[in-house]
C-alpha cells in the first residue's frame, strides 16, 4: 500500500502543480499558457489573439482523425499504470526480505499491462 501511495501522490502532485519552497513541481492541465508564464514574448502584443495562424487555425492533423491514434495514449497509460501493481509487490518483498513470495501473487498481474502495452505500441 505504501507503493500505491507513494506513487498517487507523486502522481498528484504533479496534476495539482505544488510549491515546494521556490520550485514547483508539476502544473495544473487546466491553465493556460499565458496564466502560466504571462512574460512570453508572444503575450507583449495586446492582440496576440488575432493573428491569422490562430484566428484560422489549419484543423485537426490529418494523423489525429484516426482512431487508432485516439485510442492509443489512453491504453498506453492503462498499461503503464497497471505496472504499478507487480512493482508494489516486488517493492514489499524486497521490504520485508521475502525475496521469493512475492512472484506466485504477483504473476497474474503484468499479463494484462503487458498486453495493453503490446497492442497500443
Amino acid at each position: 500500500m505504501a507503493v500505491l501511495a507513494f506513487a498517487q501522490i507523486c502522481l498528484g502532485s504533479m496534476l495539482v502543480g505544488i510549491y515546494v519552497w521556490d520550485y514547483k513541481v508539476g502544473s495544473s492541465p487546466f491553465l493556460l499558457i499565458r496564466q502560466d508564464d504571462p512574460s512570453l514574448p508572444i503575450f507583449n502584443n495586446p492582440d496576440y489573439m488575432q493573428f491569422k495562424q490562430f484566428m484560422d487555425g489549419n484543423g485537426l492533423n490529418a494523423l489525429l482523425k484516426n482512431y487508432w491514434m485516439v485510442i492509443h495514449p489512453p491504453v498506453l497509460f492503462l498499461g503503464f499504470a497497471a505496472t504499478i501493481v507487480p512493482f508494489a509487490y516486488g517493492v514489499a518483498a524486497l521490504w520485508t526480505r521475502r525475496f521469493t513470495d512475492w512472484v506466485k501473487p504477483a504473476l497474474p498481474g503484468p499479463s494484462s499491462p503487458a498486453s495493453c502495452l503490446a497492442w497500443a505500441s
